[in-house]
Parts: structure tokens; sequence; C-alpha cells
């Protein structure tokens, strides 16, 4: 079923850098926030420092997240513009059917994002 729900996730302070996590009870940091395709995906940013959620190469998790370096304005996994301080994210992010490459999003799906000058950080959308 195609989703028309909203979901927030802070950008919290941990250690040296920043975390993500969803903004809905019992959540914690690192867990990734579920949506559905056509569901709309917010960022706060509650650090120091302009964030900005971005998708990786080939959409890798964990160790092997770097930053893609190509995403413009309007791409399908262009999740935001940089975030203040303080900000939310711009322009708000509708779940795709699909990943650039074409890969259906269905149940149990995952996007792997990073920050994208911070790569260490990273986060994770799950479809449901």
């Amino acid at each position: 079923m195609s989703g028309s729900l909203s979901w927030s996730v802070h950008i919290v302070a941990q250690g040296n850098g920043a975390a993500y996590k969803p903004t809905i009870p019992g959540a914690q940091i690192g867990d990734p926030v579920k949506a559905q395709v056509g569901d709309i995906v917010t960022w706060g940013n509650a650090t120091d420092l302009v964030r900005q959620p971005w998708p990786t190469v080939g959409n890798a998790a964990d160790g092997d997240q770097v930053p893609e370096a190509s995403n413009p304005p309007g791409s399908k996994l262009y999740f935001s513009g940089p975030i203040n301080p303080g900000g939310s994210s711009r322009p708000q992010w509708v779940v795709p059917s699909a990943l650039p490459d074409g890969t259906p999003l269905v149940a149990t799906s995952v996007i792997n994002y990073c920050s994208k000058d911070h790569p260490t950080e990273r986060g994770q959308i799950v479809i449901f």
C-alpha cells in the first residue's frame, strides 16, 4: 500500500559528530525511520553544524558508505538542501517508488544515507 504519512528524523549530537533518530515514541538514536512509498520524510538539525542527508554510492550500507557524487535537486534521492543548526529540511522528501537505478522499493527495501559532509554519520529508511 502506498502511503501519505509524514515522518520526522532528528539529527542529534553524538560524540564528536551526529546521528539520526526518528521522532516516534520509543525510537533510539540510530534506529531507521520506517516509511511507505509516497510518505513524506523530513529532517530537523539539532546540532551546531550544517548537515545534509545524502544518498550513498550504490545505496551502500555502513562502512562502505560514501556520499553520491552527483545528486542534484529534484533527483529521486535528493532528501534536502543543507540544513542549518536548528533548521528543518527543505524541500520535503517524498519516498519514490524506485531507486535511481530502477530498483523498485518494496516492503523491507532499505535506503542508506549519510551526511554529505560527514559521511560516517549514517541513517536508513526502511520501507514497510
